[in-house]
């Protein structure tokens, strides 16, 4: 699993989140919600000083880390994660990836997130 991480959305985590070196971003599984690759789980962030003891992976970008605790291994396996600039809302917006490939909802077509929820953005059919 890799993650990845645009100029755009790292700079929102500079600028939101106070992010500063040394400091670090981890990914979480967490119930309820949706993503386009996950039915009643959306992915989480929490805020960290100092780095993980164990990780399922991480990178690192001007002394920030962003990491996967080797506890939420299961929620991003096989997938890496693309963390790219939503427009629309303003943040950054988690893509699952496989392949290169971004994986969208086989039902809504979906792969953007709900700024409030982290969930995937669906138009009911």
């Amino acid at each position: 699993m890799k993650i990845n991480i645009s100029d755009k959305a790292f700079d929102w985590y500079l600028d939101e989140m106070n992010l500063k070196p040394g400091e670090g971003i981890r990914f979480i599984g967490k119930v309820y919600g949706k993503t386009a690759v996950h039915e009643g789980m959306s992915l989480g962030i929490q805020k960290r000083v100092g780095l993980p003891e164990s990780t399922s992976s991480m990178t690192e970008r001007d002394g920030r880390y962003f990491w996967v605790g080797a506890d939420d291994g299961w929620f991003f396996a096989d997938y890496d994660l693309d963390v790219q600039w939503d427009d629309k809302f303003e943040e950054p917006r988690y893509d699952f990836t496989k392949n290169g490939i971004a994986q969208v909802d086989s039902k809504t077509g979906a792969s953007a997130t709900d700024a409030k929820t982290s969930a995937s953005v669906h138009d009911e059919p």
